[in-house]
């Protein structure tokens, strides 16, 4: 599932936390994160969109992220099959 902070200062997530310095000193106000996760429904990792000022889910449209997610996810996973087949092949 996607996880949006539209302002990490005043999210559970990070007030009180190391995290929520080093993200300020970096200039991150918002993060909102995609879970890369193929057709097979398979999870590979995660993408995490960083902003510079904080950033409401309703202002951020994620169809073009999650469309992208699902095609690394796939490319990903084709791959992972190919080369699980080299390594099986070559034992």
């Amino acid at each position: 599932m996607r996880v949006v902070v539209d302002d990490v200062s005043t999210s559970y997530l990070y007030v009180g936390t190391p995290e929520l310095d080093l993200l300020r000193k970096s200039g991150v106000a918002a993060v909102h994160s995609t879970p890369i996760i193929s057709h097979s429904a398979r999870l590979w990792g995660l993408i995490s969109t960083y902003f510079r000022k904080p950033q409401p889910e309703s202002q951020y449209d994620p169809a073009p992220l999650d469309w992208l997610a699902v095609q690394l996810a796939d490319h990903i996973e084709k791959f992972d099959s190919e080369f699980t087949a080299r390594s099986a092949a070559k034992s």
